[in-house]
């Protein structure tokens, strides 16, 4: 009898340790399902955005022209990818406030056309999971996630004209493209 006692408070304490057990495995696997759902969120699963921009600019021949790029995280960097031909100066600085600035200045004398084309990675874009705007939409409480995998492509066209001629003129145009 003793025996049969022994086994059945053995074997209720091997079914309350497996019922733990299933509790433990179900909550590891919610947990697991839910970090899984929330790994688009990820950065790097995102795709890259690329966003083309293109400006024309007349100055002229004695003039100077500067823009400001767009805004960087803190690691972002802006480079020339093509340099103008016909400058005397061509360069990108940061002002005090972090602020990437490229400027230029014709050749003395040159009149005519000339061409940069500036590349900005890093550019701040805010984005939610599961590919736009501020919802979220990973379940815990909407926050976004910032993307700093986009980058901006700016061809500046510049029109320099003779110092006699009228002031100068700028137009800009944008365009988005997902790789």
């Amino acid at each position: 009898m003793l025996y049969i006692c022994l086994r059945q408070l053995a074997c209720k304490q091997i079914i309350t340790l497996m019922k733990k057990a299933g509790y433990l495995l179900a909550a590891s696997f919610g947990l697991l399902l839910l970090t899984q759902s929330c790994r688009k969120c990820d950065r790097f699963d995102r795709p890259p955005i690329t966003t083309t921009q293109a400006i024309n600019a007349t100055i002229n021949e004695n003039g100077a022209y500067s823009y400001v790029l767009p805004a960087t995280d803190k690691n972002g960097i802006s480079v020339i990818s093509m340099a103008a031909t016909h400058s005397a100066a061509s360069t990108i600085t940061t002002d005090v406030n972090g602020n990437h600035i490229y400027e230029y200045a014709p050749a003395q004398g040159y009149t005519g056309v000339d061409v940069v084309v500036i590349t900005t990675h890093g550019v701040e874009a805010h984005t939610g999971c599961f590919g736009g705007g501020n919802q979220g939409g990973c379940n815990h409480g909407g926050n976004h996630h910032d993307n700093d995998d986009q980058t901006v492509v700016t061809t500046i066209n510049f029109s320099i004209t003779p110092a006699s001629a009228s002031a100068s003129k700028i137009t800009i145009s944008s365009k988005i493209v997902d790789y």
